[in-house]
């Protein structure tokens, strides 16, 4: 923003304003902006690529193949399971309407819920600890904000049910990422599916790196 003394306006391509210096753009008389609702149905699709994912033990059955081994692996069917959507904005309803097309039971939780919405959809509403305890697939939506860092807390991952699958590809810091990496290596989580991690580019000590699945 120093260099630019004639900037006027930043626009995120996105959702949030975490990745902008809000402070120092309102000292400069800079508008801030982003683009609520551009990428809903894009990350929705890509939630569901994840889950499918985990569940189906995809990208492991193909390094496994890649590596010489020709042993089956037996995932998960997503047709019946429960899944928890924590943040049910434009990428959360998206979200829903998939994951409940394609069978699943779909609960949701959002401080400015629209139950209406979620009813027309086939959405149940429930609130964080009811979806953490009792959803086979958790799947994190929420912003960036102090009241959401570390969301899915060490508490509440390991009050998740036993093989339960986690999928966040909203803020890296929505998560603790060594409790993830704690629960993964034990077996209380059968997998994670990350689009984000806390410090991007991902840094080589981030134990999620040597965490199985």
């Amino acid at each position: 923003m120093e260099n630019c003394p004639q900037l006027k306006v930043i626009s995120r391509w996105g959702v949030g304003y975490d990745k902008v210096d809000t402070a120092a753009a309102s000292k400069a008389g800079i508008t801030v902006t982003y683009t609520p609702g551009v990428m809903a149905v894009s990350v929705a699709e890509l939630a569901l690529g994840l889950m499918l994912d985990c569940a189906r033990r995809i990208t492991v059955q193909d390094g496994q193949v890649r590596g010489g081994a020709w042993a089956p692996i037996n995932g998960m069917e997503l047709f019946g399971k429960t899944v928890g959507i924590i943040g049910y904005g434009a990428i959360g309803k998206q979200l829903g309407r998939l994951t409940s097309g394609i069978g699943m039971t779909t609960y949701a939780y959002d401080p400015f819920m629209n139950e209406a919405y979620a009813k027309e959809h086939h959405v149940l509403a429930a609130d964080i600890d009811f979806i953490v305890r009792n959803c086979d697939i958790v799947s994190v939506h929420v912003p960036y904000m102090e009241s959401t860092k570390n969301i899915i807390s060490r508490e509440r991952i390991f009050s998740m049910k036993d093989g339960a699958i986690l999928i966040n590809n909203a803020r890296g810091q929505l998560i603790d990422e060594q409790d993830v990496a704690d629960a993964l290596n034990s077996g209380k989580l059968a997998a994670a599916g990350l689009d984000v991690v806390y410090t991007e580019p991902i840094r080589e000590d981030n134990p999620l790196l040597k965490a199985k699945n």
